[in-house]
């Protein structure tokens, strides 16, 4: 399952019809359709009711549709995540063993992986005073 198959479900829940949602979704009608037909097949029983009318959910859809809006939603929070307060500096302070036995090996990989992120760090007695719940 793709998250983006969650996004769809919830925005077709709250649709009239399949077209609306795809509409909305800026994707095509059957595209859509068949998403959702694989979403079906995959989960084992069938989240919406089609008729001339249009769309309604199942009385499974109507169980999994409010987890399924926390998970688009937690999605997308951790893709803001990645858009918010870059780091321009990362400070540790650590405890004599560690610095002495692995800190090195893993300053080394970071820098390699981070290059333009400078990296300072203070060898403490207690660092756990400096523990800093900010970003």
């Amino acid at each position: 399952m793709k998250i983006e198959v969650l996004q769809y479900f919830t925005v077709l829940a709250e649709s009239r019809s399949i077209s609306e949602a795809a509409q909305k979704l800026y994707i095509a009608q059957p595209s859509l359709t068949k998403s959702l037909q694989m979403f079906e097949e995959e989960l084992g029983f069938r989240l919406f009711e089609r008729s001339r009318g249009g769309i309604t959910l199942t009385p499974e859809g109507k169980k999994i549709l409010p987890q399924a809006k926390k998970m688009v939603e937690y999605y997308e929070s951790w893709l803001e995540l990645g858009h918010q307060n870059t780091l321009s500096l990362i400070d540790i302070f650590v405890g004599r063993s560690f610095a002495d036995f692995l800190l090195p090996h893993i300053l080394v990989e970071f820098s390699q992986k981070y290059p333009d992120l400078p990296v300072n760090y203070v060898i403490s007695v207690k660092p756990g005073e400096h523990i800093s719940r900010s970003i």
